[in-house]
């Protein structure tokens, strides 16, 4: 049996283990939330980085991208809950919660 749920969320934290990383240990999480227009990608920015994130809007087909990272733990939890919170604070500014990754914190092979 697997230690991670038969979803979108567990097939990720999978991958980053069978690539190496120790999941007990924090590793840099990438937040990925889509805005129409960039002063609203940028207002969120703003709010994400008093929670602990680190904001990178960039603009993409659409309209634009911010990539929110944070250092965790990876539990299954833990990603569920981020993107929760992430996803609510997002809606006051028209934004759309897109995923989740990680490179994890395997060692350069």
């Amino acid at each position: 049996m697997s230690a991670y749920p038969d979803d979108d969320d567990g097939d990720e934290l999978r991958r980053i283990a069978e690539l190496g990383s120790d999941m007990g240990k924090p590793m840099p999480v990438d937040f990925t939330v889509v805005f129409p227009d960039r002063k609203s990608a940028d207002s969120f920015a703003g709010l994400v980085k008093t929670l602990g994130y680190a904001p990178l809007v960039e603009p993409e087909d659409d309209g634009f991208c911010c990539t929110c990272t944070r250092e965790l733990i990876a539990t299954h939890a833990a990603i569920v809950d981020a993107q929760d919170k992430l996803a609510a604070a997002a809606e006051a500014f028209e934004g759309i919660l897109d995923g989740w990754g990680s490179f994890g914190n395997a060692p350069p092979r």
